[in-house]
């Protein structure tokens, strides 16, 4: 081979260093995406897939009772009959009471709480571990163990203490009047040791010494409190409130343990009526619908209650 072949055919040794770095960083990438596919396989068949089929569902006619019936494609029939069907509408409303009135309850009862846990010398843990009992009990067993115990208008605690004080029975879970105000003042006891857990958490690591300024300069814990501390909260206080907000808006089995809806309507839910729709009734393409209604009803509340905490928190 002549010199002028070898020198045609000649790589600088940083190009060829260059080549062979991205040659190795193109099979890492490839190694990547192989070690994510299953995850990625799975993701797609317990969540996309579901919700396509959901979406499919609504357009139909399909009921799980009328075996082999054809399923006939109907549109946006269902989702019309939604803002025609009072069952749907009075769900609508408890669950949006539910959700307007539980979430803020939680979150200032939870932000006293944590507060009172992170200026306590004595007893400490003993109490963290008290109010964080019913986070680690799960929500049935504690409409079970609580709700209906506490709050049994003839043998329960509380119907004794409004005797003793003179005062009239109250059927706390059978009457429409307080049946909704009842299980939103157990799902605040219920959600409140999550929102102590997270809210203690960050008061603690929060630096002292910005308080102890605040005292020097002749600031009282009050002022201390909503000057420093409370606005150093409020990036954790958006998202707990945003979680909060969402979880109200889904809630079912709290309701569905207790009441089953009632009495008649009044602790009726959005997510409770898809399961008597589509579970109980069999009317798959109606309950579909109405998830999805309750879907993008959430998306939005959390979309505008996200853009609400940025500006917050900033």
């Amino acid at each position: 081979m002549s010199s002028q072949q070898r020198l045609a055919t000649w790589t600088p040794p940083r190009a060829a260093g260059r080549r062979e770095a991205v040659r190795r960083r193109r099979g890492q990438s490839y190694v990547r995406a192989l070690l994510l596919l299953p995850a990625f396989l799975s993701l797609a068949f317990v969540t996309v897939y579901p919700l396509g089929f959901t979406v499919y569902a609504s357009l139909t006619d399909w009921n799980l009772f009328n075996y082999g019936a054809p399923i006939a494609f109907v549109g946006l029939a269902n989702w019309a009959n939604l803002w025609r069907d009072p069952n749907f509408l009075i769900a609508f409303k408890n669950t949006a009471v539910f959700a307007l009135v539980a979430a803020p309850l939680t979150y200032i009862v939870g932000l006293t709480v944590a507060v009172a846990l992170d200026g306590a010398t004595v007893g400490k843990r003993f109490f963290r571990v008290l109010f964080w009992l019913p986070l680690m009990l799960s929500s049935v067993l504690v409409t079970l163990i609580v709700g209906r115990m506490m709050f049994d208008p003839f043998v329960g605690p509380i119907t004794a203490v409004f005797a003793a004080l003179g005062l009239p029975q109250v059927l706390w879970l059978a009457d429409p009047r307080t049946a909704l105000a009842t299980i939103i003042l157990l799902q605040v006891w219920w959600g409140t040791a999550y929102t102590i857990m997270l809210l203690l958490a960050a008061l603690e690591s929060l630096p002292p010494e910005l308080n102890e300024a605040a005292r020097v300069d002749g600031a009282g814990e009050w002022r201390a409190f909503w000057q420093i501390t409370f606005p150093l909260l409020l990036p954790v206080s958006a998202a707990i409130f945003l979680i909060q907000v969402v979880d109200a808006w889904k809630v079912f089995d709290i309701i569905n343990v207790l009441t089953g809806g009632g009495p008649g309507t009044a602790t009726q839910s959005i997510s409770l009526l898809v399961y008597q729709q589509g579970v109980q009734g069999g009317n798959i393409s109606y309950a579909s619908a109405m998830a999805w209604a309750l879907t993008v009803v959430i998306a939005l509340v959390a979309g505008v209650l996200y853009q609400f905490s940025r500006r917050w928190a900033q």
